[in-house]
């Protein structure tokens, strides 16, 4: 497979990773905004609903992120050691583990907002 033909499917690649990255985003804002609005209220039932939603969804996108960016540097590694460079595992590794601080970060967040 020629150079030119992995192109758009390593573009497609971080195209994908960054639209998982923003739906992360976006999940992790939400559950802060309803963790530092509402927490207090919540009865036990409604919390670990909202946090197993929570768990749910930004562990898939997380992990889409991780699995893309890793795909992207398989792709990479297709065309040959010449142009490896390795950039794509380190955003997978580096963003992933970001996402997961996260993830555990707003749990505890949660659990603050619930105890006060």
């Amino acid at each position: 497979m020629e150079y030119a033909e992995l192109i758009p499917e390593l573009r497609e690649n971080i195209n994908s990773a960054m639209a998982a990255t923003t739906l992360y985003l976006s999940i992790i804002t939400g559950y802060l905004i309803v963790a530092h609005t509402a927490a207090k209220t919540f009865s036990g039932f409604q919390l670990g609903l909202i946090t197993f939603l929570f768990l749910a969804f930004s562990s898939f996108f997380g992990y889409g992120t991780y699995s893309l960016f890793l795909r992207a540097h398989g792709l990479q590694m297709q065309w040959g050691e010449a142009t490896y460079s390795g950039i794509f595992a380190v955003y997978g590794t580096w963003i992933g583990l970001a996402q997961m601080l996260g993830i555990v970060g707003s749990l505890f967040f949660m659990y603050q907002a619930k105890i006060k």
